[in-house]
């Protein structure tokens, strides 16, 4: 008497644990939680500070700069302001009276601006006068 099952079933049989097998190890390791490093904290974002410019036109003949603080809040009149090219200072100015919404005009004090320069408002000191410009 024969036991084995005939040739066909073995086959089958073959294939179907072959699959089986095959299935339970694609879904085990599809299981398996993948390491995550840290989680890095979001780019801190600055705001904007509270007045930065730019000189959009200059007349050194008459000693003045037309200013731009399209993204910013305009400096007051009187407020006197630093030019800063490259980081670097390159000269100061004083607010004038002479304003159309973010565009104004300032006088030359000290220094030669250049167009695109960008302005800001003079660090005050304690005593609340602005700081002399370094040399």
């Amino acid at each position: 008497m024969n036991l084995r099952p005939p040739t066909a079933t073995r086959s089958f049989l073959g294939y179907f644990v072959t699959g089986a097998i095959g299935v339970a190890i694609v879904v085990l390791a599809g299981c398996q939680t993948a390491r995550r490093s840290p989680a890095t904290p979001p780019p801190r974002v600055q705001p904007l500070d509270a007045s930065v410019g730019r000189v959009v036109s200059i007349n050194p003949r008459l000693g003045f700069v037309v200013l731009d603080f399209t993204l910013s809040r305009p400096p007051q009149p009187g407020d006197r302001l630093e030019v800063s090219r490259a980081g670097t200072v390159v000269g100061q100015l004083k607010v004038g009276f002479h304003q159309r919404g973010t565009t104004l005009v300032a006088d030359i004090i000290i220094g030669a601006p250049e167009v695109g320069d960008e302005v800001r408002p003079v660090e005050k000191t304690a005593g609340g006068t602005p700081e002399a410009m370094p040399n």
